[in-house]
């Protein structure tokens, strides 16, 4: 199927920092996640603008660039301004996509890049213990995870399983996320520009205990933390374009491990 799809600009800087998050002081580490959390206004912001946010010392954010590679603030914000600017419609990110020959090579090559990077068998052993005994599963992914979520609802749902999806259909969004309950799993999936629809329903479910598994595409995802386990996948992107084929996997190896554990 040929070589990973490559990563540039935006998603080569994410990827970096990700790699060498677990090697900063946690002052740096505090400043890389608000980075990856919150492109958009960090390429607008000035140092001293950031340090209040964050609450460091100016000198940190330019430790930080340095930590990570880059000669200062500016280069790391030249990076975030032009992924601002990067193409948003379909068609316009089409025309900046790789040339594999046709659009079925190109799918295919982003397919493939994504099976060669997924989560453990151990990772999925452990989440279907966390899934299994609880009183509730809720399932919650929009838009582009929106179908992965139903496809899990749905594997579970032929396990007996006791779950539901959030939908936030009828601007239900906040009654949904009531039923919430410290005795219930909550799986969330999620990937850049990591929906705040799901991020809110992660944030209700942290504030009363809920226990969380993450299915995203890195640790540092703003829907990871906190969580009893986090599966990772889909990480590779092309022109904007991302593959849903990881987590399609992912979630289907999970609750098939659910369903055994439900026969034994």
């Amino acid at each position: 199927m040929g070589d990973p799809v490559g990563e540039t600009g935006f998603q080569a800087f994410a990827a970096h920092v990700v790699a060498e998050h677990d090697k900063l002081p946690p002052q740096l580490q505090r400043i890389a996640q608000f980075v990856l959390d919150n492109p958009g206004r960090v390429a607008l912001m000035t140092i001293a603008d950031l340090a209040e946010e964050i609450e460091v010392q100016p000198s940190g954010v330019i430790r930080f660039s340095k930590a990570v590679g880059y000669t200062g603030f500016s280069e790391i914000q030249r990076i975030l301004k032009e992924e601002l600017s990067a193409p948003t419609s379909y068609e316009a990110r089409l025309r900046t996509a790789s040339d594999d020959g046709s659009e079925l090579a190109r799918a295919a090559n982003l397919a493939d890049a994504s099976l060669s990077a997924l989560p453990s068998a151990a990772d999925i052993a452990r989440a279907a213990d966390i899934l299994t005994g609880a009183r509730i599963v809720h399932v919650v992914g929009f838009r582009r995870a929106f179908g992965t979520a139903s496809y899990l609802a749905y594997l579970l749902s032929g396990f007996q399983a006791p779950v539901r999806q959030f939908t936030g259909i009828g601007d239900m969004a906040d009654t949904e996320m009531q039923t919430l309950h410290a005795d219930d799993v909550l799986v969330a999936i999620s990937f850049p520009s990591y929906r705040p629809e799901t991020r809110a329903v992660v944030a209700a479910a942290r504030s009363v205990g809920t226990n969380l598994i993450s299915i995203t595409d890195s640790k540092l995802s703003p829907i990871a933390r906190g969580a009893a386990q986090v599966l990772i996948t889909d990480q590779q992107t092309d022109a904007g374009f991302r593959s849903v084929v990881g987590s399609m996997v992912t979630v289907q190896a999970l609750a098939l491990e659910y369903g055994r554990r439900r026969s034994t």
